[in-house]
């Protein structure tokens, strides 16, 4: 806030310096965006330091069970599942964090909300032992679930795949791309 917007312009062009001149100031007039989905969930709890991963037991039941319970409700509303599974501590003052891909069981079609939290608790505690001692005292835990995948259109679990598919060679067809396209036609009128 100490620069004109003179000396902006000098050092920045007329476009950029009127920009930074109203955002310092906390002028935006950009529209705010509605997000009707969430791009992370984190269940998060702060206690009294704790020695050992024994210690932690509970609170790793607890966080699993929040984040389930977003989970179940993710899916109903949205269809989505997490592709990772994120552990953060805190031990001594500094923050950590460990990730894996998301547990399969909890990522099935079918699973359930307890399946879900039993696979959490188990990935949870793994994750906290590959920390080990650094993670101790720990006075703070969370387990998160990040970077969720969209359905696919058609049912399949992964769009991916069916791109991948499309562009492959078929047996018994020309695999060039006037057959694809031909397939492709199909598929969307099915």
């Amino acid at each position: 806030q100490k620069y004109s917007e003179g000396e902006l312009q000098r050092l920045f062009g007329a476009k950029t310096a009127a920009w930074l001149y109203r955002v310092v100031r906390g002028v935006d007039d950009e529209a705010v965006k509605e997000r009707d989905k969430t791009k992370s969930m984190l269940a998060f709890k702060s206690f009294s330091a704790i020695k050992s991963a024994e210690g932690t037991d509970f609170w790793l039941n607890m966080l699993a069970s929040e984040l389930a319970g977003r989970l179940a409700e993710e899916k109903a509303t949205h269809n989505r599942k997490p592709k990772t599974l994120t552990l953060h501590f805190r031990s001594r003052g500094v923050s950590g964090s460990r990730s894996c891909p998301f547990p399969a069981q909890a990522a099935s079609d079918n699973a359930s909300e307890e399946v879900v939290l039993q696979a959490l608790l188990l990935q949870g505690k793994a994750l906290l032992a590959k920390v080990g001692a650094e993670a101790f005292p720990c006075n703070r835990l969370a387990l998160g679930a990040v970077d969720f995948s969209e359905p696919s259109v058609g049912g399949s679990s992964s769009s991916t795949t069916s791109i991948a598919s499309f562009f492959s060679a078929r047996a018994g067809g020309d695999g060039g791309a006037a057959g694809r396209h031909a397939e492709f036609e199909r598929s969307q009128r099915a």
